[in-house]
């Protein structure tokens, strides 16, 4: 009987939260209930998509030089626009390409500045060149 009496001591000293639950179904219910709701109310507070939004601060300049080769196009179309728009202010860098018939200039403008500013800058810029 000694040992009987025992277990039940430890038993009632037992106290927690898995203990508490144990004890009262009802509100372990009522939170796993709760729970589910809260989850199901914040899953469509959520915003979700599949291509996220985000601006790449990069201006492209594609310029067309019919029947003309590589070297041809970088003389006559990447090199003068390099060199006007190497004088606008926040662009980071400046990379060019030269291929058959046409030549891309990308630049990559600071972060922090106005694209739409440093596009006018540009424009202006490349509208100079004769």
């Amino acid at each position: 009987m000694s040992s009987e009496s025992n277990n039940t001591s430890a038993g009632d000293n037992r106290r927690g939260p898995i203990a508490y639950m144990v004890q009262n179904h009802v509100a372990a219910n009522l939170l796993m209930l709760a729970f589910l709701i809260g989850g199901i109310i914040t899953a469509r507070q959520v915003k979700q998509e599949v291509f996220p939004e985000f601006t790449l601060d990069m201006i492209t300049v594609q310029m067309a030089y019919p029947g003309a080769t590589p070297a041809e196009v970088e003389d006559g179309i990447i090199r003068p626009i390099e060199l006007a728009v190497s004088g606008v202010d926040n662009i980071k860098r400046i990379r060019a390409t030269a291929s058959e018939n046409i030549g891309v200039v990308n630049l990559e403008v600071l972060e922090g500045a106005d694209p739409d500013l440093v596009l006018q800058d540009v424009k202006s810029e490349i509208d100079r060149i004769q």
